[in-house]
């Protein structure tokens, strides 16, 4: 009996030892993990380390203890807008029918030729203005168009006091809104007094024909030819130019029209 109680002792204390020991090498290896991950690793998205979490793992975009920059997102700006430009003239074959994708860019600055009109002045400095395209464009393979674009927006003209000096009389600013700008092309416009005694006016164009061009004498269809990057188009008196490049399904034209102001910007079309 003695003799055994004493080896179920033994046997007791034994086994008590084993797991003692088999609990040691388990946390041996977690330490080992952890101690390793904060020793080196590079910053993880939350990752752990074999056998336990990493000491030095940071949440995406942290820095780890002795680690490299985590893999956070970096900050942005918010967006620009449009940048207006006149674009890079290509050339190219113009010849298919093109639908009008944008003209937002289209702005008139410049000097309105007024020597057509019989009054003092020859010029007048446009202050302000921009215009919108709409509609399709064909180049025939003989050489003619067909334009069914509408040209659309607002010019500010600031007419000096000479404007109103019309064969040694002197006109109003109201007059002027009724005469002079219709036969510059202009839908409609209205001028008011200006106090160094010239005309502030706003003129509205809507316009058929003669795409992204203010011109008296526009038309939906005449011929047209092209030389290196410049594309002429015929308005049965005038020819109007525009730089231009045609690539893939893409058409972009730049006016060099300066009768009407100087225009900056281009008109982009898809081909059809």
């Amino acid at each position: 009996m003695r003799n055994g109680l004493i080896g179920l002792a033994s046997t007791m204390v034994l086994a008590s030892a084993m797991a003692t020991v088999a609990c040691a090498d388990y946390d041996s290896n977690a330490g080992t993990g952890g101690t390793a991950s904060t020793a080196g690793g590079s910053s993880s998205s939350g990752g752990t380390s074999s056998g336990g979490q990493s000491t030095g793992g940071g949440s995406t975009g942290g820095n780890a203890a002795g680690g490299s920059p985590g893999s956070g997102g970096t900050s942005s700006t918010g967006g620009t807008g449009p940048v207006c430009s006149n674009g890079t003239p290509c050339g190219g074959s113009v010849v298919g029918t093109w639908s009008v994708q944008s003209s937002t860019c289209l702005t008139v600055a410049g000097q309105l030729d007024m020597s057509s009109l019989g009054i003092d002045c020859k010029s007048a400095p446009i202050t302000g203005g921009s215009l919108q395209v709409t509609g399709t464009w064909t180049a025939n393979t003989d050489g003619t168009y067909s334009d069914n674009t509408t040209t659309t927006g607002d010019v500010q003209v600031q007419l000096p006091d000479t404007c109103k000096k019309v064969s040694g009389t002197t006109t109003t600013c109201d007059a002027l809104s009724r005469s002079a700008f219709s036969s510059l092309g202009f839908a409609s416009a209205t001028c008011t007094d200006a106090t160094d005694g010239g005309c502030t006016c706003q003129a509205h164009v809507n316009q058929t024909g003669g795409i992204g061009v203010l011109n008296v004498m526009a038309t939906t269809g005449a011929e047209y030819t092209t030389s290196g990057t410049t594309l002429s188009i015929s308005d049965g008196r005038n020819q109007i130019t525009y730089d231009y490049c045609a690539t893939g399904n893409t058409l972009t034209l730049h006016p060099t029209w300066t009768k009407t102001g100087t225009t900056t910007g281009t008109i982009v079309l898809q081909k059809q």
